[in-house]
């Protein structure tokens, strides 16, 4: 996390930091879902605006750990199941458009 989301460089040992909402983690069509859902058919531009919102946040919140960095320390987003499903598989390098089969 960066300094404006509550990330380490703000933190006292052992302590909570406040973390502040963000718009960028909100509901949406994250991507079109591969397989495509049978009944659910949000428009290209839905899944475009909230892929752009969604991928920013992802960008922003999910960072590698810096060589040498020794702390630990535990993110805990609070946010829409697709959105978590998105950011789970690009955290693990899968293919994110597999969202819905994770539902």
């Amino acid at each position: 996390l960066g300094p404006n989301l509550g990330g380490p460089a703000n933190a006292e040992k052992g302590k909570l930091r406040e973390i502040k909402p963000s718009d960028l983690i909100r509901e949406g069509p994250v991507c079109e879902p591969v397989p495509p859902h049978p009944t659910w058919k949000p428009s290209i531009e839905e899944f475009k605006k909230a892929n752009e919102r969604v991928e920013k946040g992802f960008k922003e919140i999910v960072k590698r750990a810096p060589a040498g960095e020794s702390e630990e320390y535990t993110t805990l987003l609070v946010c829409h199941g697709n959105v978590i499903r998105y950011m789970a598989l690009k955290a693990l390098q899968l293919p994110p458009e597999r969202w819905l089969s994770l539902a």
